[in-house]
């Protein structure tokens, strides 16, 4: 049953992209997936030294979990606050 609920979970979020970018147009879809890219980049590198560092530190992995659990919260907090300023400017996407 967890696996079912796991795989689901996983394919929503795979698929969940499309609405959101086939409202943009070609160049500014683009530069949103070039933005989000290079920020994925940066977390998979900056990230592990950052959770060394933190397990150092404490001789655990728990903080560091615990940190990029933050992190993980940190990133909806941004995205929702992000979208809400955005709503009204529906046309600034169709241009």
């Amino acid at each position: 049953m967890r696996w079912s609920i796991s795989i689901c979970g996983a394919l929503c979020a795979d698929e969940s992209h499309y609405g959101s970018f086939s409202a943009c147009s070609a160049a500014a879809a683009a530069g949103g997936i070039a933005l989000i890219n290079s920020i994925g980049n940066l977390g998979g590198y900056v990230g592990p030294f950052i959770v060394g560092w933190i397990k150092d530190s404490t001789k655990s992995f728990e903080m560091a979990l615990y940190f990029l659990a933050a992190c993980a919260a940190l990133s909806v907090v941004i995205t929702y606050f992000s979208a809400t300023s955005t709503r009204g400017n529906e046309n600034i996407a169709r241009t």
